[in-house]
């Protein structure tokens, strides 16, 4: 916006027969002052339509204990699908879980 990122979304694939019917969610932010104005929303869209005639779904993990995001992407028709639990480690010592989402396309 007027020359400013406000938002980025990243889309990838693994290479190979086994695996490159997924694509992986491995980012989406949108800057705190535009969060609330459909920008996350045109992102989404966009990734969404890219993996389209791509891949049959698109992954993506989302920290337990952030409902803002996942209800965004539950509202995109992402559904859980399991927890990896323990995976981020902070540097107190302490630890995360993650939700694990999926969209299937085809």
């Amino acid at each position: 916006m007027d020359g400013a990122l406000i938002g980025i979304g990243g889309l990838g694939r693994v290479a190979g027969a086994k695996l490159d019917h997924r694509a992986l969610l491995w980012g989406m932010y949108v800057r705190a002052a535009h969060r609330g104005t459909g920008v996350a929303d045109a992102i989404m869209a966009a990734l969404l339509d890219h993996a389209r005639g791509l891949v049959d779904s698109v992954v993506l993990t989302v920290v337990d204990g952030n409902p803002r995001a996942q209800a965004f992407y539950a509202r995109w028709g992402f559904a859980v699908y399991g927890t990896d639990p323990g995976v981020i480690r902070l540097p107190d010592g302490d630890s995360l879980d993650e939700i694990l989402m999926i969209r299937h396309l085809r």
